[in-house]
């Protein structure tokens, strides 16, 4: 056994524990557990995360333009995270959304050679809010980090942490193209969301959301 062995999981009760300061929204509640009024759909148990040699991460960087204010906080936050599972064994996802998501980063190690100017520190050092007003898809954003845990063929605990201020207001019509703009935190855009993240948790991951 590595001697990492459960150093990725004490390092991420860690990052659990220092995110806590500034607050989480209703919405993102919701994903974590509980559910606001508006919700038709109830936010499954969020699981623990065991010990293990490594982990598979996805963070999901909001980029809609109310998060320009604290895009520098942002990134250095998602730097910090990825030092955090540097060397543990531990693979990462970076995965950006504001209408849609996209997968900017797929999983890959953590390390020093893939993070910094690597593949992962790229991704999150790319970090930078849109223009457009509103548009928010946390369906499209947990849909894409599903299809890579699906893919992902490891069996060790698995994350979701979602960095964001607002509620969602875009969701995925059937053909899999976003809907028009709705009002924020409504359930159309919020239900197919918290469905999102209770097949990832029903799975055994477990779903962080950050502010």
């Amino acid at each position: 056994m590595s001697s990492t062995h459960g150093v990725a999981t004490r390092r991420t009760r860690t990052i659990i524990a220092g995110t806590a300061v500034a607050g989480v929204t209703a919405s993102l509640l919701a994903v974590a557990g509980t559910a606001p009024a508006n919700a038709a759909v109830s936010p499954g148990a969020n699981p623990d995360l065991g010990q293990a040699c490594g982990m598979d991460v996805v963070l999901l960087l909001d980029e809609s333009n109310s998060m320009a204010p604290a895009a520098a906080q942002v990134r250095t936050a998602a730097a910090g995270m990825l030092n955090a599972f540097q060397d543990t064994n531990s693979r990462v996802a970076v995965v950006k959304f504001t209408k849609t998501a996209t997968v900017t980063a797929p999983l890959t190690f953590d390390t020093v050679a893939t993070n910094g100017s690597g593949v992962l520190g790229a991704a999150v050092a790319s970090y930078a809010p849109t223009a457009i007003g509103g548009q928010t898809n946390w369906d499209d954003a947990f849909g894409k980090a599903n299809a890579m845990f699906a893919a992902s063929g490891r069996s060790v605990p698995k994350l979701i942490i979602l960095v964001g201020d607002g509620q969602p207001n875009i969701y995925n019509l059937p053909d899999g193209t976003p809907s028009a703009q709705v009002t924020n935190g409504n359930a159309l855009a919020l239900d197919p969301a918290v469905t999102q993240a209770n097949t990832f948790k029903t799975g055994g991951g477990h779903v962080l959301g950050v502010l």
